[in-house]
């Protein structure tokens, strides 16, 4: 080859090597730029701190009133110790107060002490006491007053036979409060002001014949009688008389 054609060969080499471009191959994707942030929308300016008004004057604390205990929080139900029982008051359990008027009186040998509130009236006795047939032996007879009739209890009997049979004369019959019952004396003595704690109380057992005997006065040898017991006991006893009794 002369060096002509070598020249415009090589001239031609580097005129392809100059003009052509290189084949190019896709470039690998690259991630997308981030986006730029948003710019944050200013904050509002927050709102002054209202000024604090003035407090109100406050009332004194009161001292905290303790209230009363459950009965359950004060004693534990699985507990094995128990609670004795103790029985009330023998005043509340006569119906009494702690200090009371009494009406001093003696049947027979008995000097008795019957509470004013029990008593509806006191009347001297006379003739117009008048015995029915068939009246129970404790009845002593019936007496009309002007606006009721009363049946007149022989209070000796209440006690003991042999004592009913003196031939004392009654001198004054007294009513029980709210009954048809009025009971004979053979003397009033006084009226005075008992206390509870004057009286040896006493309890009489279930079914007794004299519940109604609830203490004495140890000083004056007194027996003091409930009036809503005596009442209750008269009652049963007229109930249980066969052909005993008296209408209104």
């Amino acid at each position: 080859m002369s060096r002509q054609s070598r020249d415009a060969e090589f001239m031609g080499y580097l005129t392809d090597l100059l003009t052509d471009e290189p084949e190019l191959t896709e470039p690998a994707e690259s991630p997308e730029p981030a986006k730029p942030a948003e710019p944050a929308e200013p904050a509002e300016p927050a709102a002054p701190a209202a000024s604090p008004e003035p407090a109100e004057p406050q009332e004194p604390a009161q001292p905290p009133v303790s209230e009363p205990l459950p009965l359950a929080s004060i004693v534990d139900k699985k507990a094995s110790a128990r609670i004795p029982e103790v029985d009330p008051p023998m005043a509340a359990y006569a119906g009494l107060p702690d200090v009371f008027d009494c009406l001093l009186f003696r049947v027979g040998p008995f000097k008795l002490a019957l509470p004013l509130l029990g008593i509806s009236s006191v009347h001297k006795y006379d003739e117009t006491v008048h015995e029915l047939p068939g009246m129970m032996s404790w009845i002593l007879g019936i007496v009309q007053m002007p606006r009721e009739r009363l049946c007149v209890v022989d209070m000796l009997s209440l006690f003991n036979r042999q004592a009913a049979q003196q031939t004392e004369p009654v001198q004054r019959l007294i009513v029980l409060y709210g009954s048809h019952w009025a009971l004979a004396s053979h003397d009033i003595l006084e009226v005075r002001q008992l206390e509870s704690a004057d009286i040896r109380w006493r309890k009489p057992a279930a079914g007794s014949s004299r519940s109604w005997c609830v203490g004495t006065l140890a000083a004056d040898l007194c027996i003091l009688i409930d009036p809503r017991q005596l009442h209750i006991h008269l009652d049963r006893m007229l109930k249980s008389s066969a052909g005993g009794g008296f209408a209104d």
